[in-house]
């Protein structure tokens, strides 16, 4: 959808549901493969367009938007983002992980990352999963395995320096 037709359709969103239906027409479907692609099972899709669709409802002051994809891909992303957070807040840390058996099979990971991950040691492979795909913190990452904060952020680094090798 080209910016202009986009931005017209947004300042109407208040009272024009017709609005509405063309930007979720244009957009839902792209949003639900986005978060599926991006975050996999871990966010689901259709939850996160729902509340992008909201949220664009309760917009009041709106600016001219240039990349209206881009943008809402951002508030999609920012959207998962904290979910996830807001659900690793809720369950306890410790009971998810000192599972020692970690393994990047037990992952919900593509092959070829997983073939990349493969290359690490399995301390690395663990700080970086949780870090990454999981949101955790350095020092929540660090509790749990009993490493100083700095010994994760140290081995994580190495761990994605590594990783440019191999990509």
């Amino acid at each position: 959808m080209d910016p202009q037709k986009f931005n017209r359709l947004l300042e109407k969103l208040k009272y024009d549901k017709q609005a509405l239906n063309e930007i979720f027409e244009e957009y839902y479907p792209k949003i639900v493969a986005h978060v599926g692609r991006r975050f996999g099972r871990l966010v689901n899709g259709e939850d996160v367009a729902q509340d992008i669709f909201l949220t664009l409802m309760k917009l009041k002051e709106i600016k001219f938007i240039e990349r209206p994809t881009a943008w809402l891909l951002r508030l999609v992303d920012n959207r998962a983002i904290d979910m996830l957070k807001a659900r690793r807040d809720t369950a306890a840390l410790p009971e998810i992980l000192p599972d020692t058996s970690f393994s990047i099979d037990n992952t919900i990971l593509q092959a070829d990352v997983k073939e990349i991950l493969s290359h690490l040691d399995p301390v690395s492979q663990r700080i970086l999963y949780l870090h990454h795909w999981e949101g955790y913190e350095y020092r929540e990452i660090a509790e749990v395995l009993h490493l100083s904060c700095g010994n994760v952020r140290i081995k994580a680094h190495r761990a994605y320096k590594d990783l440019r090798k191999y990509l």
